[in-house]
């Protein structure tokens, strides 16, 4: 098989992976509605899929090392046809909190394996940039696919709001029909041995995030931060759609796709924006990542008011948009304050910290929405995740203070 071939094979892999799911991601929380659950119900789903990826996220990647790249991605589509084939065939709400938990593990066996694999695979160190090249163009085909699979989830559920689970599966399906194609060249380890050193990095990690990271106070309010933006993001990923229905009864499921793709395709652009002025010394300032997460907070409150819904969707669009950069500037203002010896462990510590504020943030959802099956308004909601943002605008200003005073020193 021609090098180019597998190249393009591999994107392909990940543009199937990433684009099933999407092909719910305009119509699940109405579907799961009109399924007779609850908002607290649906937030309690989110809640185990969190804990789920949160629990499994570090072991499956062991799993991965020790059985193989290929058999780890095997099994995420797997786990990826059982979880939606139970949403698509099964009835009740303890069918989908199984299928929440096998959809939560195959995000858990790629995560990681597939770049393993693809890296492996591919052969892409054998050539100068091409390890670059594979994940900028990775990048750029997921965007589109996202939008694109999104946007047909949407048409597909005006026809019958189960179809785009169907769809989910069929991709998965044939996303693990090519990776069995793929003979696995790479070499793997093996064997119980590889749990100890395991456990002695993670207590290795854990220890580094917390003496370099979270306990550092030039990089404490940034760490809060980063939990508090999973906290208030939450009403953003999951009940968007309700939120839109409330403000318009009408609002069928191929505008609820047309409103997931607007939003993806916006994201995207202001992405592309900010990376081709990302070089100008404004933009490399701390106080652009102050004026980011205020527009963004200013954004989140307009959507706790009673408005038009097409100007909740324009508002929303720029919301996620601005998010999108916003959070690329903290990343830059967290690393610019982390030792190059330790980034990895600390960064990776606290990818599996800040889901605390996903778990946080869907318990207080089940709590505050009303337990009636029909979809209430939730700009209540909305309105009190936006008066949280103002926090996190808070923290960031507190942290870019800190941080213009504060000598970066390893504890």
């Amino acid at each position: 098989m021609k090098y180019v071939s597998r190249f393009n094979q591999m994107l392909t892999i990940d543009a199937l992976f990433e684009g099933g799911r999407m092909f719910v991601g305009a119509t699940s929380v109405t579907y799961l509605l009109h399924s007779g659950l609850s908002l607290s119900q649906i937030a309690f789903l989110k809640s185990v899929q969190a804990m789920t990826v949160l629990l499994g996220e570090v072991p499956t990647g062991v799993l991965a090392d020790s059985m193989g790249h290929k058999k780890s991605l095997l099994a995420s589509s797997l786990f990826a046809v059982l979880g939606f084939a139970l949403y698509y065939w099964g009835e009740g709400f303890n069918f989908f909190v199984i299928a929440e938990i096998l959809t939560a593990l195959s995000l858990c066996f790629w995560s990681g394996a597939f770049e393993a694999f693809a890296i492996d695979e591919a052969k892409l160190e054998e050539t100068p940039g091409e390890i670059d090249r594979f994940f900028h163009s990775n990048q750029s085909l997921n965007s589109v696919t996202v939008l694109v699979f999104g946007l047909l989830g949407g048409f597909l559920g005006h026809l019958g709001l189960a179809l785009p689970y169907l769809a989910a599966i069929g991709s998965y399906i044939f996303m693990g029909a090519l990776l069995w194609s793929i003979p696995e060249t790479a070499k793997t380890q093996t064997g119980s041995s590889e749990y100890v050193p395991w456990f002695k990095n993670i207590k290795k990690h854990l220890k580094a995030t917390f003496t370099q990271g979270l306990l550092h106070p030039a990089l404490m309010p940034f760490f809060i931060a980063n939990i508090l933006i999973q906290f208030t993001v939450q009403p953003l990923l999951h009940y968007w759609q309700p939120y839109f229905q409330s403000l318009n009864a009408q609002l069928g499921t191929e505008k609820q796709g047309l409103i997931f793709a607007a939003y993806c395709a916006t994201s995207a652009l202001f992405g592309a924006i900010y990376a081709k002025y990302s070089a100008k010394p404004f933009l490399r300032s701390p106080k652009i990542t102050i004026v980011l997460f205020a527009v963004f907070s200013a954004l989140y409150c307009l959507l706790g008011l009673e408005s038009p819904w097409l100007f909740a969707v324009v508002v929303f669009c720029l919301l996620q948009g601005t998010l999108s950069i916003a959070r690329t500037s903290l990343g830059v203002r967290m690393n610019e304050n982390i030792d190059s010896s330790s980034r990895a462990s600390i960064l990776s510590s606290l990818s599996l910290i800040s889901r605390l504020g996903m778990v946080g943030a869907l318990y207080v959802i089940g709590q505050l929405v009303p337990a009636q099956q029909s979809a209430p308004s939730l700009v209540p909601l909305f309105k009190y995740f936006g008066f949280i943002s103002v926090g996190l605008v808070v923290l960031i200003v507190v942290g870019s203070f800190i941080n213009q005073r504060k000598k970066r020193v390893i504890l």
